[in-house]
C-alpha cells in the first residue's frame, strides 16, 4: 500500500484529470448524474486503466473488476 499521499499521487492519475471539467446542468440532478456516469465510464474504458491495480478494502483489485462488480450490484 502507498505510504504517503505524495507516493499515491505519483502512482495515480487524479480522477479530476480523467473526468475533465464539471459541466453546468442548470440544477437538473438527473442530467448531472447521466453526464457524470457517461464521463466515468468513458474515463475507465481503456484497457490500460481497467487493468490498473490498487489496494482495495479486500486486497489487490483492478479498477475494471471494481466497476464490473458495482455494475452487477445494480442489476441484482
Amino acid at each position: 500500500m502507498n505510504s504517503t499521499i505524495s507516493d499515491f499521487e505519483a502512482a495515480n492519475t487524479p480522477l479530476t484529470l480523467l473526468l475533465g471539467p464539471v459541466p453546468d446542468h442548470g440544477g437538473d440532478p438527473a442530467a448531472a448524474w447521466r453526464s457524470h456516469s457517461t464521463a466515468v465510464l468513458d474515463a475507465f474504458s481503456p484497457e490500460a486503466v481497467a487493468n490498473r491495480e490498487f489496494d482495495g478494502a479486500f486486497g489487490r483489485s483492478t479498477i475494471g473488476d471494481t466497476l464490473v462488480l458495482a455494475r452487477l450490484g445494480r442489476q441484482l
